[in-house]
């Protein structure tokens, strides 16, 4: 019997189609799902609420276990502990339903285990376990990915993968907010790599909800329109609750005035709690209005180690001193690297913020109305662009604050509002010219070139240097022209 044959006569367990043979009841994009999944070594899909994901995960993890003929170690990854004990449950239902197989397992807590040769397993974990380096998986599974706060597991599983040769992976899931996430990126790769099966199942609604249960979620979920399209129709849209839709966000990234000119500022944020830093350098340009972010740069500890300060020190004396800027700081985070900075010898002139709701609330919403009329402007920037997807109006004892989700960062955002924050304000309704023409990146990419400077030296393991890389005695600010 093979693995499709398999599946399609799992029976079906609680609903319309209870105790029914799977292949009877099945939609013709399950099958052809199915068959992309037994296909290819990696397999991503991508479905609505209600889509059969875990029960889908469940027959194929299954069939695995089971008809296989050499030894599996299959790992089942779901997003906390009560979903990955429904899909244990899915499995031990099967097979207890089954008159070939009820007898063949052992099912504990967090396994079920062959009892015969070749004695194959599957070990069932929440995606925030503690590890899983030294693990040797045969197949990955991973349910409701969009929803998982830290990629740490599956970093980590995925990595073990190259230990065994016949290591597959299958993912399903609805589609992740715009931009967010481990599942972002994956799908990215996906799209494009032809060792992925890539199945997105995207306004597509499964007979079995029926058109009145829709129409309720819709109704019911007005106010929440994003959530509704996302879970429902799997439709890919800014996080829940999202601060700025993508039509704004994508705004930022157009291509800017050909030559800037006007005041510069320069935003600072350290992050202590998650060790980034971020320095922005933001010119308004007299001609257009528009705010161009000439440099973002950041930094992150990796290794165990810290953020090397006195690095980001160096080089806000040297971009201060460069551009004639004025640097705006968080005095919580920097007050005493820019008593320094500000004394002789460097002298920089320096500007404190001092956190509080309603400040913080301030230079959000002038970062807002800087963006939604279309003045800000930024060389491709894929960390900031993550970010601002990112954003979302969170309620507090205050009232609504604009804040990161729990799995993100904002430290490139707060910059380049506390940057804007020191720069001139044009009323609302002020007329802006239209702009054209482009700039090369000479700014920063994450992952340590700079463009069109001479090779960078490594800045070693404990830190990475967000969009940029370590130039050694520091960052040649003459040279980066527009």
């Amino acid at each position: 019997m093979d693995y499709l044959k398999f599946i399609l006569a799992s029976k079906m367990g609680e609903g319309p189609f209870q105790g029914q043979p799977f292949g009877a009841v099945c939609e013709p994009w399950q099958r052809e799902d199915y068959e992309g999944m037994l296909a290819y070594k990696y397999s991503l899909l991508l479905r609505g609420r209600s889509h059969d994901k875990t029960g889908g995960l469940a027959r194929l993890a299954r069939a695995r276990l089971i008809l296989s003929k050499e030894r599996e170690q299959i790992f089942a990854v779901a997003r906390d502990r009560d979903q990955i004990e429904t899909l244990k449950e899915d499995i031990d239902r099967m097979n207890l339903e089954d008159a070939r197989t009820r007898t063949l397992v052992k099912s504990t807590k967090d396994e079920i285990v062959l009892k015969h040769s070749p004695k194959s397993r599957i070990r069932f974990l929440p995606h925030d376990a503690p590890s899983a380096y030294g693990l040797r998986p045969s197949m990955i599974i991973c349910d409701e990915m969009a929803t998982w706060a830290k990629p740490d597991l599956w970093r980590a599983l995925w990595t073990s993968s190259g230990k065994n040769p016949r290591c597959t992976v299958a993912i399903i899931s609805v589609p992740p907010p715009l931009g967010l996430g481990i599942l972002s990126e994956l799908m990215e790769l996906a799209k494009d790599d032809s060792e992925w099966f890539f199945s997105w199942r995207q306004g597509v609604v499964a007979s079995w909800l029926g058109a009145a249960w829709v129409a309720q979620m819709e109704k019911s979920l007005k106010t929440s329109r994003s959530y509704f399209l996302r879970q429902i129709h799997a439709i890919q849209t800014p996080g829940d609750g999202a601060w700025l839709n993508s039509t704004e966000i994508e705004g930022v990234f157009q291509p800017m005035p050909s030559d800037p000119a006007g005041e510069v500022a320069i935003g600072l944020d350290v992050g202590y709690a998650k060790d980034r830093a971020y320095v922005s350098v933001v010119m308004k340009d007299e001609s257009s209005g528009m705010y161009c972010v000439k440099h973002l740069l950041g930094w992150e500890a990796r290794g165990g180690q810290r953020v090397d300060l006195q690095e980001v020190e160096r080089e806000i004396i040297a971009a201060a001193h460069h551009y004639g800027a004025k640097v705006h700081y968080d005095r919580t985070e920097a007050v005493y690297m820019m008593q320094r900075v500000s004394q002789p010898p460097y002298c920089v002139p320096v500007d404190e913020y001092t956190p509080s709701a309603r400040r913080r609330e301030e230079i959000f919403t002038r970062l807002l109305d800087v963006i939604r009329r279309g003045q800000l402007r930024c060389f491709p920037h894929p960390e900031f662009r993550k970010e601002l997807f990112g954003l979302v109006l969170k309620e507090t004892v205050h009232g609504f604050r604009v804040d990161h989700q729990s799995s993100g960062h904002d430290d490139a955002s707060v910059a380049t509002a506390l940057a804007i924050s020191g720069l001139p304000f044009a009323p609302r309704g002020e007329y802006l010219p239209e702009v054209a023409g482009s700039r090369d990146t000479s700014g920063l990419h994450r992952g340590g070139d700079w463009k069109g400077l001479p090779s960078a030296s490594d800045s070693g393991p404990s830190v990475n240097r967000i969009g940029g890389a370590d130039q050694g005695a520091g960052i040649d600010w003459a040279r980066l022209k527009w």
